[in-house]
Formats: C-alpha cells, sequence, structure tokens
C-alpha cells in the first residue's frame, strides 16, 4: 500500500483513516473543519470536502519532502469542483507523496478521480440492484423500452436516482467494456446533472446512445 494511490470506501471514516495512518512513518491528515465562535478549530468528519480543502492538500503537497509523505483525506463527501481541482495532483504526485482518500459511497467520488486511483472496499457489502438492461445486447429498441419503464419508477431520493448511474458503471465494467476519459467525464456530468435535479432519463439516455455507438464501431 504504502506507495500508491488509493480510494478506500469505508463505514466509518475516522476509524479507516487512523489505521492507515498507523501504516505510515509520516503522513498528513486532510479532515474538513468547523470554526466556532470563539475561533477554536474542530476537525469533523461531517462537512464536505469544498474546493479550499483541495488548494490546501495541493500547496501542502508541493512542499518539498524527504521522505514519503502520505497524504490522507477523508469526507462525509466531495463537492465536484473540489475533485477536479485534485485531478492533476493524483495523476502526477509530487516526489515522495502519495494520496489515499476515504468515502462511504462510490457515488460521493467522480468517476475521472477513481479511474486514477486504486479501490479498496472496506464497507460492509451491500450489492447495487442490476439494471434491467443486457448492454452486450444493446439497441434502439432496448433503450427506449428502459428508459420508458424507469420514468415510471418513483424514486424516493436522488440518491436512489445517483445509484442507477453507478449500477450503469458498475454493468460497463463487469462487460469489460473499456471508457476513455471523455466517457468517464460523460459519466461525471450525469451525476452533476443528477444533482441539479435533471430528471434521470435525460441524464442516462446520452451515456446508453454513446455505448451503443461504441459497440457498433468497429
Amino acid at each position: 500500500m504504502k506507495n500508491s494511490n488509493r480510494l478506500i470506501y469505508t463505514d466509518n471514516l475516522e476509524e479507516s483513516l487512523e489505521e492507515v495512518a498507523s501504516l505510515f512513518d509520516r503522513h498528513t491528515k486532510f479532515y474538513t473543519e468547523i470554526i466556532e465562535k470563539d475561533k477554536k478549530v474542530i476537525k469533523t468528519f461531517n462537512k464536505d470536502f469544498k474546493i479550499e480543502h483541495a488548494k490546501e492538500v495541493i500547496s501542502k503537497a508541493h512542499l518539498k519532502h524527504s521522505a514519503l509523505n502520505a497524504f490522507l483525506i477523508a469526507a462525509p463527501s466531495y463537492g465536484i469542483e473540489a475533485q477536479n481541482a485534485l485531478l492533476k495532483i493524483l495523476e502526477e504526485p509530487p516526489n515522495n507523496v502519495c494520496f489515499i482518500m476515504f468515502a462511504k459511497s462510490p457515488n460521493h467520488v467522480l468517476a475521472t478521480i477513481k479511474s486514477r486511483l486504486i479501490k479498496e472496499d472496506r464497507r460492509q457489502k451491500i450489492p447495487l440492484k442490476p439494471l434491467n438492461l443486457d448492454l452486450s445486447r444493446l439497441d434502439l429498441k432496448d433503450i427506449y423500452a428502459f428508459l420508458k419503464e424507469l420514468d415510471k419508477e418513483n424514486f424516493d431520493s436522488r440518491e436512489n436516482q445517483r445509484e442507477k448511474i453507478e449500477s450503469l458503471l458498475e454493468s460497463i465494467n463487469r462487460c469489460q467494456i473499456c471508457l476513455n476519459e471523455q466517457e468517464l467525464q460523460a459519466f461525471d456530468l450525469a451525476i452533476k446533472a443528477n444533482s441539479s435535479y435533471y430528471k434521470l432519463s435525460y441524464n442516462l439516455l446520452p451515456l446508453l446512445l454513446s455505448l451503443l455507438s461504441k459497440k457498433r464501431s468497429p
């Protein structure tokens, strides 16, 4: 683990962070913060990781490190702008720096982030419900029927809709369909649109059409 950038899914952020920290001689922990009225800074796991936190990580990572320093980043969720800011440094870490991120769900992390990190799942296993769609035999008729049925479903939260997008990505991995950077970014945009209350079928349609086009390409 010591020289690998990783993304660890865990039910207990603090417990997993402390366990991983014990494996490194040098480490830097990044929590999000709450500043109380008396200006006392309280470390917490109950606040989103935002762009200001990402800038702090990047700034400290670019300092000179004489030995391996593990940057441990934990938050209940990560802002899209903050994640995009981390993309370059995760792909090309400075000398003697490795990054380990902790998240409670794959849904909380962009596909472009996940593609840059080795993933380790320490959560109690609750599998995503598979989509009622056979990607190996995908055609326009299947896409139309699937989205029509999807529009009839009564989703009780945006998180449930997001899980549908994540299920599609998981199905793609199971079918061993390779996605390029642009295609991964399309999933990120779909997740962002989902959080902005776009209709789920509208988000999935371009993804499915892209898969169909990929399937038909020689």
